[in-house]
């Protein structure tokens, strides 16, 4: 969506500052239990020939003709250790605030407005204007149903929430699970602590199950376990511009119908049991639990999206509900099962839950 922003400015001066693009034009809302996000990007063309600050951004959620309540995005905004935003656009020139991810969203919205408080100095004459861009909220799509794709207990690593880089990344991961297997006390494995060792952590090698019915569409089985790393590792821009999927190692990407399909990542290199094309029902193995790709401990990762390919431009994240497991609460130093267990039918485990089937 396209808008253009007006400003009080001198007549000499263009009648619009700033060219905005939207992406997506209607913003989706993922809601699940108390939590409700959306992610957004803006584009913003700058029309004059003198360079425009953006003082303030505040972001005002609206249902029908009426404001529900409003909030400032802080100096952090501009300040996001993986998003650049800058706040100063030269005379000509275009910048993309990416990733703008916005929680605690109300029930009732319907729309929001970002408010951008502009300066800019023409002439060597200081003005300012602010500028509204409104947008349409609407409803995630309905969450495709998984059954728990391993056996035994483990915790939800990362989620995704505004917090993460799940839900503020690409690659049709924003509502992507890590899941790590966990033992007694609570850990990877205690040995696994001091030596990352891929052998001493409970979780590599444990055999991952195929979270749905469907059709075996892509497998990577070839890239080498990731082994006593303390970081995760990292990749040249060209390498990752040639082969951006690395990121997710060995993977498996299954076709699940209505236009889902789920990746299953940082599988254990050789361990990959199915081959494209192939049939596969719900519970039968895939491959098991390794630590290949952009990965320094042992896990899986889990994402349902839109395309078959995590790469492709386009491609978007799709919410998913785990079926039928059971839900502990980590005690106070950490160690499972001090909280009673909770059965859940069909739910979205939060980052640090502990789940079994």
């Amino acid at each position: 969506m396209c808008l253009l922003l007006g400003a009080d400015v001198a007549d000499e001066q263009p009648e619009t500052w700033i060219e905005v693009l939207v992406t997506p034009a209607t913003a989706l809302v993922h809601r699940s239990g108390d939590r409700a996000d959306t992610v957004l990007e803006l584009d913003l063309a700058n029309r004059t020939a003198f360079r425009v600050r953006v003082e303030r951004v505040l972001v005002a959620f609206l249902s029908a003709d009426r404001e529900i309540e409003s909030v400032e995005l802080g100096r952090e905004f501009f300040k996001d250790p993986v998003f650049s935003r800058p706040a100063r656009i030269d005379g000509g020139r275009r910048i993309a605030w990416d990733a703008i991810c916005l929680d605690s969203i109300p029930p009732l919205a319907d729309r929001l407005r970002f408010d951008l408080q502009l300066s800019g100095s023409p002439k060597l004459e200081r003005l300012e204007s602010t500028q509204s861009i409104e947008v349409a909220l609407d409803p995630a799509p309905e969450p495709v149903v998984l059954r728990v794709p391993f056996e035994g207990l483990w915790v939800v690593s990362q989620g995704h929430t505004c917090s993460t880089n799940h839900r503020t990344g690409k690659f049709g991961g924003e509502f992507a699970w890590d899941f790590a297997a966990i033992g007694p006390g609570g850990t990877e494995g205690p040995a696994y602590r001091k030596s990352r060792l891929n052998r001493d952590a409970y979780g590599f090698g444990q055999a991952i199950l195929a979270p749905a019915a469907g059709r075996v569409v892509t497998v990577v089985a070839d890239v080498a376990d990731n082994d006593g790393l303390e970081s995760y590792p990292r990749r040249s821009l060209l390498e990752t511009l040639e082969r951006p999927e690395w990121i997710f190692g060995n993977f498996v990407v299954l076709d699940v119908g209505d236009g889902a399909f789920v990746l299953l990542g940082h599988l254990r290199r050789g361990s990959v049991a199915v081959a494209p094309g192939q049939l596969v029902v719900a519970g039968e193995r895939i491959g098991e639990c390794g630590n290949s790709g952009n990965a320094r401990t042992p896990h899986l990762h889990v994402q349902v999206m839109d395309r078959a390919d995590p790469t492709h431009p386009d491609v978007r994240g799709l919410p998913g509900l785990l079926t039928n497991y059971l839900e502990l609460s980590p005690g106070d130093d950490g160690t499972q099962g001090r909280a009673p267990a909770r059965r859940v039918e069909a739910g979205d485990p939060p980052q640090g839950s502990l789940i079994a089937p």
